[in-house]
């Protein structure tokens, strides 16, 4: 008596039609020693409403004990079905084990065929169908950015503030929020569409709990339910798990990759935060899996200097795995009390000392003139031996110059 057995989102669907049986396994995870856990649960068809035989369950797929022990329990339980239990759980575990251990048959892919290059849904910020990553430190606005993002693919064709080449039809978004709730979403939308003056647009909203991997199958069939085209998580801390120890960890980001590879053709937008440290160029908190996972990053920082009511921010791209990294992009975000706008701006790097290179900031600063280093130490605020390293290097790549007044300027204009 073999099973039709159809794939579902993290897991599989059994159906015994000559007996009116079905099961369904869900949450399946290959553990490291190899053994295969699940949820389990079972439902039989008496001809006028299904009954819950074996409601849903843990259950180890790969442990003979497990399956005979339940195998005997539903014989005890429903003693006047004729099937024979035993034989259900050694296939499901066979059928489970067999599928998960070979991973995904391999395709073809000859260099005949022409490919073309993943897509740009906003320039250079979104990629279509992959994880896109917006990280940076509390209170930079990185929530207020990816919603105006989402309210600039909902309507492409208007001519947003922030001078981004859109091109798309106009997407459906979901918002995965593990931090605030529908209410304050709502009211930080409310407040960006007025002060953007853009289209009205509606969004999905969808508070979480759970880790993104817990909780996939549902998510998967709300956004097949609803069409959604973009998924942004805010954030990433709380959608791989939580806990500090975790998120450094191999494991959560493996989890959280393989969760978002059940969503083929989604595009994700992704809020994270920045790791503890120095000074200087900051990266990804939690595991560097997270940002090898990734194949678009940009940080988001705050200048060092801003007037009451408004932020200068700058994307600085960090990581691409499709092209050249961009150059940085500036934001001024102004807050009022009923709406907050963003316009573009550009980037004084000399704003943004400790959020780039030593070498760049240099270069930045020496493009107003040249001078010597304590001028240099005076306006970054960098150590001497850092400068005097840093100037090194920059002569040797021929960018900058050391006069013989003891200062030092610009080998050539374009060093950027």
């Amino acid at each position: 008596m073999k099973p039709e057995i159809t794939e579902i989102i993290g897991g599989y669907l059994f159906e015994w039609t000559e007996v009116a049986l079905t099961a369904k396994a869900s949450r399946i995870h290959v553990h490291q020693d190899g053994h295969i856990s699940g949820m389990l649960q079972i439902t039989h068809n008496n001809g006028s409403k299904p009954i819950r035989l074996l409601p849903t369950s843990q259950f180890n797929f790969s442990s003979e004990l497990t399956r005979t022990k339940q195998a005997n329990s539903l014989k005890r339980k429903v003693p006047n079905l004729e099937i024979e239990w035993l034989d259900i759980f050694d296939g499901l575990g066979e059928f489970i084990q067999e599928r998960e251990l070979s991973g995904t048959p391999s395709i073809a892919t000859d260099t005949e065929t022409e490919y073309s290059a993943p897509p740009l849904l906003i320039d250079p910020l979104i990629y279509k169908g992959h994880q896109n990553i917006i990280f940076g430190e509390k209170g930079v606005n990185k929530s207020t950015i990816a919603y105006a993002l989402a309210l600039f693919l909902a309507s492409p064709e208007w001519d947003n503030p922030l001078e981004m080449t859109v091109d798309s039809k106009p997407l459906t978004t979901m918002v995965l929020d593990w931090e605030t709730d529908q209410r304050t979403f709502g009211w930080y939308l409310n407040r960006l569409k007025r002060g953007l003056g853009c289209p009205s647009a509606t969004f999905y909203y969808r508070h979480c709990r759970l880790p993104l991997a817990q909780d996939i199958e549902l998510i998967a069939d709300d956004i097949a339910t609803k069409g959604v085209e973009l998924l942004i998580i805010d954030s990433l801390g709380a959608a791989a798990g939580g806990e500090s120890g975790e998120l450094k960890g191999s494991q959560s980001a493996i989890q959280f990759n393989s969760a978002l590879r059940n969503l083929p053709g989604v595009t994700t937008l992704i809020l994270a935060q920045t790791a503890k440290g120095g000074e200087g160029q900051k990266s990804i908190f939690g595991s560097v899996y997270f940002q090898y996972y990734s194949r678009n990053i940009f940080e988001l920082s705050v200048a060092q200097e801003n007037e009451p009511g408004s932020l200068n921010l700058a994307l600085f791209h960090r990581d691409c795995n499709f092209a050249e990294r961009h150059k940085p992009i500036g934001i001024r975000v102004v807050y009022e009390k009923n709406s907050i706008s963003l316009n573009r701006r550009s980037v004084d790097l000399t704003e943004f000392v400790g959020k780039i290179k030593e070498t760049t900031a240099i270069l930045e600063l020496l493009k107003s003139g040249a001078k010597d280093i304590s001028q240099i130490k005076k306006a970054t605020g960098f150590k001497e031996d850092t400068i005097r390293k840093s100037l090194s290097r920059l002569k040797k790549r021929g960018e900058v110059i050391n006069l013989s007044t003891g200062m030092w300027g610009l080998q050539s204009k374009d060093v950027l």
